[in-house]
């Protein structure tokens, strides 16, 4: 993956989408792009020779990490999706979370370095709050606590290297 891929969506499809200099690949199909801005929430979007007038609606940051984007692109109404890195590094972390009714395991989303420890065994978490960071893909990635409850077990330390799917973590509920 390169720093610059995405997940786009729209109610009946997903696609990932990469941009590099002014070529965007969306899926497996490559195409030429040039993008000009043509006032704060409009822009001309050149692809292929083809052109494309798109007008912003709204933006609004979802609690997934993932951006929601309404807008009009040639006098017709989108709504799309949009995750980066770091929201499909979320969404992973807790699709891969295994769930009972006391505790819940944190798993390592991808192969990496924990390079810091946020919060020790007996801390109360709030969902959403840090317990370490793992760097992988020359990116720090904060994992967070998906549920409030009390820090049960930390199964790793600083400067420990950690597998895919490897069990970082337990979180019991309060």
């Amino acid at each position: 993956m390169k720093d610059s891929d995405y997940i786009i969506s729209s109610a009946e499809v997903s696609h990932p989408v990469s941009f590099e200099n002014n070529v965007i690949t969306i899926g497996k199909d490559t195409h030429h792009i040039e993008i000009q801005q043509i006032d704060p929430h409009a822009i001309s979007l050149i692809i292929d020779g083809a052109v494309f007038k798109a007008r912003q609606i709204r933006v609004q940051r979802q609690s997934n990490g993932e951006v929601e984007v309404e807008l009009i692109v040639n006098g017709t109404y989108q709504r799309l999706r949009i995750a980066d890195k770091r929201a499909i590094i979320l969404q992973s972390m807790l699709k891969s979370a295994t769930v009972d009714h006391e505790s819940m395991e944190i798993i390592a989303p991808m192969p990496g370095l924990v390079s810091k420890i946020e919060a020790a065994p007996g801390d109360r978490l709030d969902a959403g709050r840090g317990i370490l960071i793992l760097e992988a893909m020359k990116m720090e990635n904060e994992i967070r606590s998906p549920i409030s409850g009390t820090l049960r077990e930390l199964k790793v330390r600083a400067g420990q290297n950690v597998e895919k799917n490897e069990i970082l973590a337990v979180v019991s509920r309060t």
